[in-house]
């Protein structure tokens, strides 16, 4: 499943943006996993939730060595996953303060997602 981004709001330069994660389950409610600094981050943290992962290694090259990073997400999002449980997933940049206007924004635009299907 591809991971979509939307962007809730413009860019306000020297405004920190804050990105989450919202899943959509087969019985249509919406879980939102965030906040995250950077909507790479957040997407890659969703690529893996709906691979079924609950961790994963990352190996960077230095010069002094191998370095790795050892990253945990959500079990029970990941077990949803797993169970096919969860069937839409988008990105929102630049999300709103309020967590039921951004609850309601992914609401609407997940299950829109979905009808098209």
């Amino acid at each position: 499943m591809k991971i979509r981004k939307v962007r809730y709001a413009q860019r306000v330069p020297g405004k920190i943006e804050r990105h989450y994660v919202a899943f959509l389950t087969r019985s249509g409610e919406i879980l939102l996993m965030g906040h995250f600094l950077n909507s790479g981050d957040a997407s890659h943290t969703a690529g893996k939730i709906m691979e079924g992962k609950e961790s994963s290694t990352s190996f960077f090259p230095f010069p002094i060595g191998l370095v790795w990073q050892r990253e945990h997400y959500d079990k029970r999002l990941a077990e949803m996953a797993k169970a096919g449980e969860l069937v839409g997933c988008m990105v929102v940049e630049n999300a709103p303060e309020s967590i039921e206007e951004l609850q309601c924004f992914a609401s609407n635009d997940l299950r829109g997602q979905l009808h098209k299907i």
